[in-house]
């Protein structure tokens, strides 16, 4: 429970960081792809520092859990991606709220796959 929890403020305060920069971003005129691709790339860098440190422990070198790290947050990205087409571009939803409901998705959705196959004791002898 206790890692769930530091798990669950690494990604608040990196999902809080991401809708600020949202706020920032989507006022410039760039698409809500552009937006939600170019927030996504620094959330996952940010979310990874801070997991690998804090969350998981960070007795695993970093280069040996990156690839996996990598795949997870494609799969991330890519249901991030789905809820905008599906909520933003299809249902007009406001891209503000888009983001807060994928932040929640995507939270829940990528806990497991990080605390099981990314960052778990013994994941550099695990292959892709």
């Amino acid at each position: 429970m206790q890692q769930f929890l530091r798990y669950s403020l690494v990604e608040i305060i990196s999902n809080f960081m991401d809708f600020c920069f949202c706020l920032l971003v989507a006022s410039t005129g760039l698409s809500s792809i552009q937006v939600m691709s170019l927030i996504y790339t620094c959330s996952c860098l940010f979310s990874f520092a801070g997991n690998k440190k804090w969350s998981f422990g960070g007795g695993i070198r970093a280069w040996t859990i990156f690839p996996r790290y990598v795949v997870i947050q494609i799969a991330g990205y890519l249901t991030n991606l789905l809820l905008m087409s599906m909520l933003y571009n299809l249902l007009e939803m406001p891209n503000q709220l888009v983001q807060l409901i994928a932040i929640a998705v995507l939270a829940i959705e990528l806990f497991l796959p990080r605390n099981y196959y990314v960052f778990r004791k013994g994941a550099s002898s695990i292959r892709i």
